[in-house]
């Protein structure tokens, strides 16, 4: 099993502090609160504003050949990055808050010319702090889209749902629980529907004691127990296919029993 990097990168309190620097004036960054359910964005709008997720999370939904195709925000992503390079980026889907969450929404498309050309703004530290920060969020989040893409179309449902649950891994409470994320928002961020994640993924998982779950209830909590060890399940192909074969071939013998 090769080597598999993390998706994870939190902000940290120098980045948020930089991104809302006063000296900014009206350019500044803004703490925002968008409620449950509330939209942060739509799509086929132009890229004003990025907003940095501190707390929360938000999925993005789009049609495309008729079917809804979903994007999971969690935080340390930055929406509407690729404004950076490209001052005329749109949005391509609408991003729904999934629980209570928190941004930092600041003036994309005007901020490389800012730290570039206006250097007195900020500290050279701080400015340093925001290069180094957006520098690695664009690599990660490209190569985070890149694998998900690799892992949909290579892998299996079973790849799929580790990989958004690692995503997820660290918006559990003290105690493990994935509390506000429910089975059904889960499917959807791997592209399966519930009925696949409650039949494969989930039991694969449990049965290495990864996670646990209730299959009976969407709402009740899912609990990560070993978060590390996602990743590895995610580009683990030639497993979950073994045990995904197994598992048709015990339910046909169940039936033909029957």
């Amino acid at each position: 099993m090769p080597e598999v990097p993390s998706f994870i990168q939190l902000p940290s309190t120098e980045v948020v502090q930089a991104l809302t620097h006063e000296s900014w004036g009206e350019k500044r960054g803004i703490n925002k609160q968008i409620p449950r359910k509330g939209v942060l964005f739509r799509e086929g709008e132009n890229i004003r504003r990025a907003h940095l997720i501190t707390s929360g999370l938000v999925m993005g939904t789009r049609k495309h050949d008729g079917r809804a195709v979903r994007s999971l925000f969690v935080p340390g992503d930055v929406i509407g990055l690729e404004a950076f390079r490209d001052p005329s980026a749109i949005h391509v889907s609408t991003g729904k808050a999934l629980r209570d969450t928190e941004v930092v929404s600041f003036p994309i498309g005007e901020l490389p010319h800012m730290m570039m050309h206006e250097k007195d703004v900020l500290e050279e530290g701080e400015n340093a702090v925001l290069f180094d920060y957006f520098g690695r969020t664009m690599e990660r989040m490209t190569h985070e889209a890149e694998e998900r893409w690799h892992i949909k179309t290579f892998g299996f449902s079973i790849n799929m749902a580790a990989f958004t649950l690692h995503k997820l891994a660290h918006v559990p409470d003290d105690e493990g629980h994935l509390q506000g994320v429910s089975q059904e928002v889960i499917a959807q961020a791997s592209g399966i529907t519930r009925e696949t994640l409650i039949r494969a993924p989930f039991p694969y998982l449990t049965e290495r004691e990864i996670i646990t779950f209730v299959p009976d209830y969407h709402t009740t909590p899912i609990t990560i127990h070993q978060p590390k060890e996602l990743l590895g399940v995610a580009y683990d192909f030639d497993e979950a296919k073994k045990w995904l074969a197994l598992k048709a071939l015990s339910e046909k013998n169940n039936k033909a029993e029957k």
